[in-house]
Protein backbone atom coordinates (compact mmCIF):
# COMPACT_ATOMS: atom_id res chain seq x y z
CA UNK A 1 0.00 0.00 0.00
CA UNK A 2 1.03 3.73 -0.85
CA UNK A 3 -0.18 7.20 0.30
CA UNK A 4 0.93 9.23 -2.40
CA UNK A 5 0.28 13.07 -1.86
CA UNK A 6 0.59 15.60 -4.74
CA UNK A 7 1.14 19.39 -3.73
CA UNK A 8 1.84 22.78 -5.36
CA UNK A 9 0.68 25.91 -6.32
CA UNK A 10 -2.36 26.42 -8.13
CA UNK A 11 -1.68 25.59 -12.00
CA UNK A 12 1.13 23.01 -11.45
CA UNK A 13 -0.99 19.87 -12.79
CA UNK A 14 -1.98 18.17 -9.43
CA UNK A 15 -5.72 17.42 -10.55
CA UNK A 16 -4.75 16.50 -14.16
CA UNK A 17 -2.06 14.31 -12.61
CA UNK A 18 -3.64 12.99 -9.85
CA UNK A 19 -6.35 11.23 -12.01
CA UNK A 20 -3.85 10.20 -14.68
CA UNK A 21 -2.02 8.48 -11.75
CA UNK A 22 -4.80 6.88 -10.26
CA UNK A 23 -6.21 5.81 -13.68
CA UNK A 24 -2.97 3.72 -14.07
CA UNK A 25 -2.98 2.47 -10.66
CA UNK A 26 -6.54 1.14 -10.60
CA UNK A 27 -5.27 -1.28 -13.28
CA UNK A 28 -3.21 -3.66 -10.72
CA UNK A 29 -4.65 -2.46 -7.04
CA UNK A 30 -7.51 -0.67 -5.58
CA UNK A 31 -7.23 3.02 -5.36
CA UNK A 32 -8.95 5.84 -3.45
CA UNK A 33 -7.97 9.74 -4.61
CA UNK A 34 -8.97 12.60 -2.54
CA UNK A 35 -8.97 16.16 -4.36
CA UNK A 36 -8.19 18.60 -1.15
CA UNK A 37 -10.23 21.97 -2.78
CA UNK A 38 -13.14 19.61 -3.86
CA UNK A 39 -13.37 18.38 -0.14
CA UNK A 40 -12.65 21.76 1.34
CA UNK A 41 -15.26 23.47 -1.01
CA UNK A 42 -17.83 21.07 -1.70
CA UNK A 43 -17.62 18.38 1.99
CA UNK A 44 -16.19 20.50 4.36
CA UNK A 45 -18.08 23.66 3.85
CA UNK A 46 -15.18 26.09 3.23
CA UNK A 47 -14.87 26.00 7.05
CA UNK A 48 -12.05 28.18 7.43
CA UNK A 49 -10.74 26.20 10.49
CA UNK A 50 -7.59 24.34 8.66
CA UNK A 51 -8.19 21.49 11.51
CA UNK A 52 -11.26 20.36 10.00
CA UNK A 53 -10.25 19.73 6.89
CA UNK A 54 -6.93 17.85 7.68
CA UNK A 55 -8.88 15.61 10.21
CA UNK A 56 -11.17 14.84 7.74
CA UNK A 57 -8.45 14.26 5.24
CA UNK A 58 -7.11 12.33 7.86
CA UNK A 59 -9.51 10.06 8.59
CA UNK A 60 -10.28 9.41 4.72
CA UNK A 61 -6.74 8.08 4.50
CA UNK A 62 -7.00 5.93 7.59
CA UNK A 63 -10.41 4.49 5.84
CA UNK A 64 -8.42 3.49 2.93
CA UNK A 65 -5.69 2.45 4.22
CA UNK A 66 -6.82 -0.12 6.64
CA UNK A 67 -9.18 -1.49 3.05
CA UNK A 68 -6.18 -2.17 2.31
CA UNK A 69 -5.93 0.60 -0.43
CA UNK A 70 -3.77 2.82 -1.78
CA UNK A 71 -4.64 6.66 -1.25
CA UNK A 72 -3.84 9.52 -3.71
CA UNK A 73 -4.20 12.98 -2.04
CA UNK A 74 -3.76 16.37 -4.27
CA UNK A 75 -4.06 19.87 -3.22
CA UNK A 76 -2.16 23.07 -2.21
CA UNK A 77 -2.12 21.74 1.46
CA UNK A 78 0.32 24.37 3.46
CA UNK A 79 -1.47 24.39 6.60
CA UNK A 80 0.40 23.94 9.85
CA UNK A 81 -0.33 23.75 13.34
CA UNK A 82 -0.20 25.71 16.62
CA UNK A 83 3.17 25.29 16.71
CA UNK A 84 4.33 25.54 12.91
CA UNK A 85 4.41 21.80 11.96
CA UNK A 86 3.16 21.13 8.65
CA UNK A 87 -0.71 19.33 9.08
CA UNK A 88 0.43 17.13 6.18
CA UNK A 89 2.43 15.44 9.13
CA UNK A 90 -0.82 13.66 10.19
CA UNK A 91 -0.92 11.95 6.77
CA UNK A 92 2.42 10.44 7.39
CA UNK A 93 1.52 9.43 11.45
CA UNK A 94 -1.53 7.48 9.68
CA UNK A 95 0.27 5.89 7.29
CA UNK A 96 2.56 5.03 9.83
CA UNK A 97 0.21 2.54 11.51
CA UNK A 98 0.01 1.02 8.14
CA UNK A 99 3.35 0.03 7.60
CA UNK A 100 2.46 2.06 4.55
CA UNK A 101 4.83 3.45 1.90
CA UNK A 102 4.61 7.30 1.55
CA UNK A 103 5.52 9.51 -1.53
CA UNK A 104 5.31 13.25 -1.14
CA UNK A 105 5.08 15.02 -4.86
CA UNK A 106 5.50 19.42 -5.11
CA UNK A 107 4.50 20.02 -9.01
CA UNK A 108 5.80 23.22 -10.32
CA UNK A 109 5.98 25.76 -13.05
CA UNK A 110 7.43 28.56 -13.76
CA UNK A 111 4.98 31.58 -12.24
CA UNK A 112 4.33 32.98 -15.74
CA UNK A 113 2.73 29.39 -16.52
CA UNK A 114 1.00 28.92 -13.25
CA UNK A 115 -0.81 31.87 -14.11
CA UNK A 116 -1.55 31.57 -17.31
CA UNK A 117 -3.26 27.91 -16.31
CA UNK A 118 -4.94 29.49 -13.25
CA UNK A 119 -6.37 32.83 -15.37
CA UNK A 120 -7.50 30.30 -18.10
CA UNK A 121 -9.36 27.81 -14.99
CA UNK A 122 -10.81 30.77 -13.61
CA UNK A 123 -11.90 32.25 -16.98
CA UNK A 124 -13.63 29.01 -17.75
CA UNK A 125 -15.25 28.46 -14.69
CA UNK A 126 -16.69 31.73 -14.67
CA UNK A 127 -14.73 32.90 -11.37
CA UNK A 128 -12.88 36.35 -10.72
CA UNK A 129 -9.22 35.92 -11.22
CA UNK A 130 -7.68 37.75 -8.00
CA UNK A 131 -3.67 38.39 -8.63
CA UNK A 132 -3.42 39.08 -4.62
CA UNK A 133 -4.71 35.64 -3.83
CA UNK A 134 -2.71 33.70 -6.62
CA UNK A 135 0.65 35.46 -5.43
CA UNK A 136 -0.18 34.08 -1.64
CA UNK A 137 -0.76 30.74 -2.39
CA UNK A 138 2.42 30.72 -4.78
CA UNK A 139 4.04 31.99 -1.91
CA UNK A 140 2.86 29.63 0.98
CA UNK A 141 3.34 26.71 -1.86
CA UNK A 142 7.52 27.85 -2.17
CA UNK A 143 7.41 27.65 1.72
CA UNK A 144 5.87 24.85 2.56
CA UNK A 145 7.95 22.58 0.47
CA UNK A 146 9.40 19.75 2.87
CA UNK A 147 13.03 18.11 3.06
CA UNK A 148 11.06 14.41 2.03
CA UNK A 149 9.56 16.24 -0.74
CA UNK A 150 10.45 14.65 -4.68
CA UNK A 151 10.10 18.17 -7.13
CA UNK A 152 8.95 17.39 -10.06
CA UNK A 153 8.89 20.62 -13.15
CA UNK A 154 5.51 20.14 -14.97
CA UNK A 155 6.18 22.91 -17.24
CA UNK A 156 7.34 20.76 -20.08
CA UNK A 157 5.83 17.35 -19.64
CA UNK A 158 2.56 15.70 -19.93
CA UNK A 159 1.04 14.69 -17.56
CA UNK A 160 1.80 11.11 -18.52
CA UNK A 161 5.18 11.61 -18.85
CA UNK A 162 4.81 13.09 -15.08
CA UNK A 163 3.09 10.04 -13.66
CA UNK A 164 5.37 7.76 -15.01
CA UNK A 165 8.24 9.84 -12.98
CA UNK A 166 5.71 9.20 -9.81
CA UNK A 167 5.67 5.64 -10.49
CA UNK A 168 9.58 5.17 -10.51
CA UNK A 169 9.65 6.64 -7.09
CA UNK A 170 6.68 3.63 -5.72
Amino acid sequence: MSLLVLRGPGGAGKSTVSKKLVEHLRETRKVGLIEADSFYWDIAGRDPNPDIMYEGLRRLADLYLSKNYDFVIEGILTAKDKFGIPRINDLVRTAQTYDTKTGFFHLYASIDLLRERVKTKFTKNGWNFDEKAFQGWYNNSLKSILPNEIRIDTQEKSPDEIVSEIIKYI
